[in-house]
């Protein structure tokens, strides 16, 4: 009996095995990157509505925080259409406790076609939210739940806050109602000056 015979591979079937190890590796390709595009697109998408749900997040608890001031105080609770102003614990900063203005404004930007959410004045207010088309407003409910467009109302004995807040916007092109309830006293703290005031 002679040597064993060793067994190779032929040139035509190296060649077959390179193209078949070629079209598989063309197609893990492709859909490599359809996964970096699909994980790109629902990342930008993602981080978007984390930003949205951490702004309205942010626009409940400044409205939670809202806090009266004194009777004769300059940050009496003021509410209109396109803005409103007045005390809160929970402002746009990490110094949550003590009271701190706050102002909120509905601003529309005829340059980007957007309506948003101001904080803050002038120049150096921050924009919280912002939605397409010249859209938005605040509206003010009382302790009957009834709507009013103004707080106070023109009318009537009003406690300094109302008992919510309403936002409506257009979310995501989407019609949407974010409300806000102040969560402080209705009635201001007195100060040692009011007391002895009316002790006189």
């Amino acid at each position: 009996m002679g040597p064993a015979r060793q067994r190779a591979f032929t040139l035509v079937e190296v060649l077959v095995v390179l193209v078949i190890v070629s079209l598989v590796s063309g197609i893990l390709i492709q859909a490599l990157g359809q996964v970096f595009r699909l994980q790109h697109r629902f990342g930008v998408e993602l981080t978007d509505f984390h930003q949205d749900a951490m702004a309205v997040d942010w626009f409940r608890q400044g409205i939670a925080g809202l806090q009266p001031d004194y009777q004769n105080g300059g940050y009496r609770f003021k509410g209109a259409e396109s803005s409103l102003s007045g005390l809160t614990t929970n402002p746009l900063s990490s110094d949550y406790g003590a009271t701190f203005p706050l102002r909120l404004e509905i601003s529309f930007d005829p340059q980007s076609g957007t309506t948003r959410l101001l904080h803050g004045e002038g120049k150096n207010a921050a924009v919280i939210l912002s939605w397409p088309r010249n859209s938005g407003r605040f509206r003010y409910l009382d302790q009957k739940g009834e709507v009013h467009e103004t707080w106070p109302p023109p009318l009537g004995l009003w406690p300094q806050l109302p008992t919510a807040v309403r936002l409506e916007a257009e979310l995501g092109g989407i019609p949407s109602v974010l409300v806000g309830v102040p969560m402080g006293p209705v009635i201001p703290l007195q100060r040692a000056s009011d007391v002895f005031a009316t002790m006189k």
